[in-house]
């Protein structure tokens, strides 16, 4: 009965991982990352003082801002696509493959959050509760499947 709650949390927090990834790179393009206060002064007279925003691709760089986004989505695809494996056929690898993906994804956004401010966190967590979810659905189904021993039947 509880299987399936398991198998189903599994499944909607690895394509998650997608989802909020996908959102983390709309916000990381759409989204200051940091802001910074401009002062003017002439003669040691404050003139002018506005706020000046900048964006991830502006700090970073076309390249290198796109390829960590690019990363960070590939990875999340990777994490959503173990999960959807392990769902469907409960194997090992799927599983290892799982929590490789999702411990590379929480590197990743750990390595980049100085410069993504913490944009992905919500997918690292989610990637390590769909691991923990697909860990606790593999022991769930293993031991299910275990035969049951000679006289501990349903009848007799």
């Amino acid at each position: 009965m509880y299987m399936g709650y398991f198998k189903r949390a599994e499944m909607v927090s690895g394509v998650g991982v997608g989802a909020v990834a996908l959102l983390g790179i709309i916000a990381a393009l759409l989204l200051p990352v940091q802001s910074d206060i401009v002062t003017t002064y002439r003669n040691g007279q404050l003139i002018r003082q506005h706020q000046q925003n900048v964006w991830l691709l502006q700090e970073l760089g076309t390249l290198k801002g796109l390829s960590i986004l690019a990363t960070l989505g590939a990875l999340a695809i990777v994490v959503a696509i173990a999960a959807l494996l392990h769902v469907a056929q409960h194997l090992p690898i799927d599983l290892a493959a799982l929590w490789g993906a999702a411990l590379l994804l929480a590197g990743v956004v750990y390595i980049t959050s100085r410069w993504t401010s913490y944009l992905f966190l919500p997918c690292a967590l989610l990637a390590a509760l769909a691991a923990v979810l697909a860990t606790t659905y593999q022991v769930l189904v293993t031991n299910r499947k275990t035969p049951m021993p000679p006289g501990s039947g349903n009848g007799a």
